[in-house]
């Protein structure tokens, strides 16, 4: 309808002025070669570090190229010919609110691809993603936690880690939960 085919155009509009008038975003996206081939990187098992940092890039910018490359490296993985696995690091995961991480926490696994996840608090996170966390994770890493985190993970860790112990833990150390050869170790 011309009503969806106006709602579709602005947000497009939207989408490429940003684009065309950012002169990073344009020399990043416009070039038309790809610096960066990710499936060889994917299947080969080479090292890829993104600096998207919004002081350099921009808040919306770096939330773009953020959600663009998270979409390439689960395309890729999907795609994979190889059965090397792979890990896929994304700091301030929180960031990427809209992306593909929520089905990457449900599916990747059959696809050899494991995904680290760093964030400050899980408040931050989209109900989609945490959910995907509380589903799917097998290893959790929690440095010193606030009262709210500390009480959902506590759940985890008990009796090892009550939710006090938790929010008091020194700086540079972690409470961890640990898959290891497809079992659950005791926290520690």
């Amino acid at each position: 309808s011309d009503y969806h085919k106006s709602e579709m155009l602005g947000w497009f509009t939207s989408k490429w002025t940003r684009l065309n008038s950012d002169k990073q975003l344009r020399a990043i996206m416009g070039s038309g070669n790809d610096a960066v081939d990710i499936r060889a990187i994917v299947d080969g098992g080479g090292i890829v570090i993104l600096n998207l940092a919004k002081s350099t890039l921009g808040e919306l910018s770096s939330k773009l190229l953020g959600y663009l490359y998270l979409q390439r490296f689960w395309t890729a993985g999907l795609r994979r010919s190889s059965d090397r696995p792979f890990t896929l690091f994304v700091d301030e995961a929180h960031t990427f609110r809209v992306s593909p991480i929520g089905m990457m926490l449900a599916e990747a696994r059959k696809f050899g691809i494991r995904l680290v996840l760093a964030h400050t608090h899980l408040g931050q996170l989209s109900a989609e993603i945490r959910e995907g966390l509380v589903g799917n994770v097998g290893t959790t890493i929690a440095f010193r936690l606030g009262l709210e985190d500390a009480l959902e993970l506590s759940r985890r860790m008990l009796p090892d880690f009550p939710a006090e112990a938790l929010t008091r833990l020194p700086n540079f150390h972690a409470a961890t939960l640990a898959l290891v050869n497809g079992q659950i170790d005791p926290p520690f």
